[in-house]
């Protein structure tokens, strides 16, 4: 197992990073690559998996696995994970205007959203798709 790390997966996150234990369905275990090692610490990470299909035109498909780095700052081309109203964090890309945020998806049905920062929690962003599961 050398240069393996244990990354937690969760199925949803709702408000707070740390969310309910039932949302924690297992510990993964990850190969760290040099390059990801002196990007991110391993507390820096989680899997979340993808609430819905916004993102499908991006390659997200809904329950992927995504590799998250958790973090607040993000550029117009990061896909972004965030929450509002206490409703289940979603996948969305984000662009940052003034007092508010406007959300969009790359699915035609979901419609773009515009939200006061006040009522958003960002997560971080999606590092990676990643398709397989090995839980520990």
């Amino acid at each position: 197992m050398k240069n393996r790390i244990i990354i937690p997966y969760f199925t949803k996150l709702v408000g707070h990073y740390y969310t309910t234990p039932e949302n924690l369905i297992g510990k993964e275990s990850l190969r760290m690559n040099q390059q990801l090692s002196q990007l991110y610490k391993t507390t820096d990470l989680f899997f979340l998996q993808a609430s819905d299909d916004g993102m499908s035109l991006s390659g997200i498909k809904e329950y992927d696995k995504l590799l998250i780095s958790i973090q607040n700052d993000f550029k117009p081309t990061d896909i972004v994970v965030l929450t509002f109203d206490d409703q289940p964090a979603i996948i969305r890309y984000v662009q940052e205007e003034d007092n508010h945020y406007i959300v969009k998806s790359t699915n035609p049905n979901y419609p773009t959203t515009i939200l006061s920062k006040e009522s958003v929690q960002i997560f971080g962003i999606v590092l990676k798709v990643w398709p397989e599961i090995s839980f520990i």
